[in-house]
């Protein structure tokens, strides 16, 4: 089952898992009353194995995880993506009351693990799984891949991925 908005931003998620036969439900606002009584129909009205959430910062989804944890659900869990959010006190006061609830944690690296247990959230219940694509099969090879772009062959090429936000560091590359 997906629960989550429905805006544009989503709606391709939502799409996607209904047309292959996931139930979905359509979540409002985090911060429309409706919102926590929402999850907690879903929950009361279905067993649920795992509650996985991506956010907890308290405009995201201030009350996921509390409410799977109070339906009790066996395995509550967050996925922490960003650790730049978490600079400031009060910020990082907020995270660790509002993801308290969770059972076990994932990081997507070792070093943003670590921006988090130097918050204070314990490494007992937190796993690294990191981000990744696997390698191609074939890579074109360097003539080719700059035949591709139109580079000459003494054209310095640098290759950065990533979303274009100031945490990514692109501004260092540039």
């Amino acid at each position: 089952t997906v629960l989550c908005r429905t805006g544009d931003r989503v709606r391709w998620l939502f799409e996607e898992a209904s047309a292959r036969g996931a139930r979905t439900v359509a979540l409002p606002g985090p911060h429309d009353p409706a919102y926590p009584e929402v999850i907690s129909d879903f929950l009361a009205s279905r067993p649920v194995d795992v509650f996985h959430c991506h956010a907890g910062w308290g405009w995201e989804d201030p009350h996921g995880l509390r409410l799977a944890r109070a339906a009790g659900v066996p395995a509550v869990i967050i996925t922490h993506h960003m650790s730049f959010l978490i600079h400031k006190r009060a910020t990082a006061e907020k995270l660790v009351r509002n993801t308290s609830y969770a059972h076990w944690r994932i990081a997507v690296s070792r070093g943003l693990r670590d921006t988090y247990t130097a918050r204070g959230i314990s490494e007992e219940h937190f796993v690294t799984v990191p981000n990744g694509i696997g390698p191609r099969r074939q890579p074109p090879g360097r003539t080719a891949a700059r035949a591709a772009l139109r580079l000459r062959p003494d054209d310095p090429v640098v290759l950065s991925t990533g979303r274009l936000t100031a945490v990514k560091g692109q501004r260092y590359l540039v």
